[in-house]
C-alpha cells in the first residue's frame, strides 16, 4: 500500500518517513536542532515547493515534526510560547494542504510533555492528543488512528516505521525525549 508520507507520534517518541514515487531521490539532512528532507547532491533539483522542507524541528521541549513548512511555522508558535495543540492547529491552518494535483493534506505532530498529532486537509481539520500511540498518513489513511507500536530509541522508530510495509520508503527520522536520528536508503546507514 502506498501512503505517502506519514508519521507516528506516542507519548515520548515519534517519527517521520518519507514513502516517494515521484521524487526518490532524497535524503535526510542533519542541521543543529534540524533535519531536513533534500536532493541528493547528484539529483537535478526541480521547482516544487513541496519536496524539500524542514521535517524536524527541536524547540525548547518540544520537537515538531510533519512533511512541510508548516514545521516551522508550528515551531514559530511554540517560540511566542503557544500551547502545543493550539500551536499545531494554527501552524496547519495557515499552511493549508497543499495546493498540487493531489491536494496533499499536510501533517504533524509535537512530542514533549504533551504529545499531539494533526492532519489538514482539502476538507477539513483533525487535532488530537496522543496519550496512546497514534498515525496519519498524506494519503488512504489521512485521519488519525491509533497504531500498536513500540519504541525504545529514536533508530527503532525508524525500524518500527520500515517495518510497517509501506511502499517506496526513501528516507525517515525517529525522535525519542530529544534525541534526532535520521536514516535514508541512499546511505544504507542510520547517522
Amino acid at each position: 500500500m502506498y501512503v505517502g508520507r506519514f508519521i507516528v507520534v506516542g507519548k515520548d517518541f515519534g517519527g517521520y518517513c518519507v514513502c516517494s514515487r515521484s521524487f526518490p531521490n532524497r535524503r535526510v539532512v542533519k542541521r543543529d536542532n534540524c533535519l531536513s528532507i533534500e536532493f541528493m547532491e547528484e539529483t537535478k533539483e526541480v521547482k516544487n515547493p513541496y519536496v524539500a522542507y524542514n521535517c524536524a524541528r527541536v524547540e525548547g521541549d518540544f520537537v515538531v515534526i510533519g512533511n512541510g513548512d508548516h514545521v516551522d511555522r508550528i515551531v514559530e508558535q511554540l517560540v511566542l510560547k503557544i500551547n502545543p495543540k493550539d500551536a499545531l492547529t494554527k501552524g496547519l491552518v495557515v499552511s493549508g494542504y497543499e495546493k498540487d494535483e493531489y491536494n496533499t493534506p499536510r501533517i504533524a505532530g509535537i512530542i514533549g510533555e504533551e504529545s499531539f498529532i494533526g492532519v489538514i486537509r482539502k476538507n477539513g481539520i483533525e487535532v488530537q492528543g496522543a496519550g496512546d500511540v497514534m498515525f496519519v498518513s498524506t494519503y488512504d489513511k489521512n485521519s488519525p488512528e491509533r497504531l500498536d507500536f513500540e519504541a525504545q530509541s529514536a533508530r527503532e522508530v525508524i525500524d518500527e516505521m520500515y517495518g510497517m510495509g509501506f511502499e517506496h520508503p526513501i528516507c525517515a527520522v525517529g525522535v525519542k525525549k530529544g534525541e534526532l536520528v535520521e536514516f535514508s536508503l541512499d546511505n544504507k546507514k542510520f547517522n
